[in-house]
Parts: C-alpha cells; sequence; structure tokens
C-alpha cells in the first residue's frame, strides 16, 4: 500500500512528466520510437463508443485535455473524420513530441495543440525567459472534450473541484464531456460530475469486469456527461 501511495504521489508532479516526455522526445527524435498510449489496450472500445454518441460527428470540434503525444487524439480524427481538433498538455516537451508525430501523420492542418495548464488556461514553457510570464491562451469553446488519464491525477491530488471549475472555460451549453479513469468507477465519476452541477449522463462504456474478495468491478471507468448552462 505505501509503494502504490508513493506512485501516486509521483504521477501528480509535474517534473515526473517533465523527465518522461524529455526521454519520449528523445527517443522519437532519435528512432523514431513514438512511445506509450495510455490504456492502449482499450482504445479501440472507447473510439467505438464515442463514435457511437448521436451527436458526435466530423463537424464537432473537439479537445483532447491532457493530450500527452497525441495519438488518441489522431486516433479520434481519423475515426471521427473531425474537421478540427485541439489538445492540451500542461508538459511543454509532450507537445513538442505530439506535434512531430502528428506533422508525421499528415494532420497539422487539423490538429492545434498548445502547451497550456488546465487550471490557469496559461501557456507553458520551459525557456527561462517565458517562466515568470502568465500568458492566456483562449483556445475558443468545443462541443466534445474527452480526457483519458488527466482527471486521475486531480483525483490523487484531492482537487477534482478545481478540474471541475477549469473545464468550464472549454464548455457551451450541450457540450459533450468524456472521462476515462482509472482511478475512478462509473458510480463515483457520476456523482463527482452530477451532484449539485449542470452535468447530466449521457453515456456509460462497460470495460472488461473482474472480481476480488467477492466485489466486482472495472479496469476503467468511461462516462460520457452532458453540459447544460
Amino acid at each position: 500500500m505505501t509503494n502504490q501511495i508513493q506512485n501516486q504521489s509521483v504521477l501528480t508532479q509535474k517534473h515526473y512528466w517533465d523527465e518522461f516526455y524529455q526521454d519520449e522526445l528523445k527517443l522519437y527524435n532519435e528512432l523514431g520510437i513514438r512511445g506509450e498510449e495510455w490504456f492502449d489496450i482499450y482504445i479501440e472500445s472507447i473510439i467505438q463508443w464515442i463514435k457511437s454518441i448521436e451527436s458526435i460527428n466530423s463537424k464537432s470540434l473537439l479537445l483532447d485535455i491532457g493530450c500527452g503525444n497525441g495519438m488518441f487524439l489522431i486516433d479520434l480524427v481519423r475515426a471521427i473524420n473531425l474537421e478540427k481538433a485541439v489538445g492540451i498538455d500542461y508538459i511543454p516537451s509532450a507537445i513538442e513530441l505530439a506535434k512531430k508525430i502528428v506533422s508525421k501523420e499528415q494532420l497539422s492542418s487539423k490538429i492545434e495543440l498548445y502547451p497550456i495548464d488546465l487550471l490557469s488556461g496559461h501557456l507553458v514553457s520551459n525557456e527561462i525567459d517565458f517562466k515568470n510570464k502568465k500568458i492566456y491562451k483562449d483556445i475558443g469553446i468545443f462541443d466534445v472534450i474527452v480526457d483519458k488519464g488527466t482527471y486521475d491525477v486531480f483525483v490523487m491530488k484531492n482537487e477534482t473541484i478545481k478540474y471541475r471549475q477549469s473545464i468550464l472555460r472549454y464548455l457551451k451549453s450541450e457540450s459533450i464531456l468524456i472521462i476515462t479513469s482509472c482511478n475512478s468507477t462509473p458510480d463515483e465519476l457520476i456523482e463527482e460530475f452530477t451532484s449539485n452541477s449542470k452535468f447530466t449522463v449521457l453515456s456509460n462504456l462497460r470495460h472488461k469486469t473482474f472480481s476480488y474478495s467477492g466485489s466486482q468491478g472495472q479496469v476503467l471507468a468511461s462516462v460520457a456527461f452532458k453540459y447544460c448552462e
């Protein structure tokens, strides 16, 4: 249990992800290795589920929060034939890597990528002259927001309220928020986003279940919500 808590604590630290994506970027530059895609064995089922949501189509403007290396966003753009999508991440080297992969896949005209801190909306940079500057980047309002793993960091830091408040700047009435989490059950996600807020449940993806000590659960939780102002 102690090791699990320590591992979770590491995953909430920015310096960990800075080093992680700097290593991934180096591997890509030197060997062309694209790196990991979180929850990779579940990606196909998640994408097919997202495609099945009736109001999502090629015209939907989509935002990927915590896009990392951009591979999930690339998969979504291709699967739904999205005309325009945006990815943000608070790790500049992740965005640098994502831009290279997106360019390689010839999708730069469809995908925009920005190093943005979700909590503040400010641009992030590792450049010394930029670090103390607070520059807000307005990337607009979206029809669909997807989050695959980023919400988990806020759960571990007990900052889910801050998360909910921060994503509101990117939402309009009828926008769809889709969260995939490995730290929350579907019921916990639903409780978090529908209690005393303006979200309603739109869809719930049933992942593979497991049993332990007489209890049954899912490896992941994926829930789609509709936002109503």
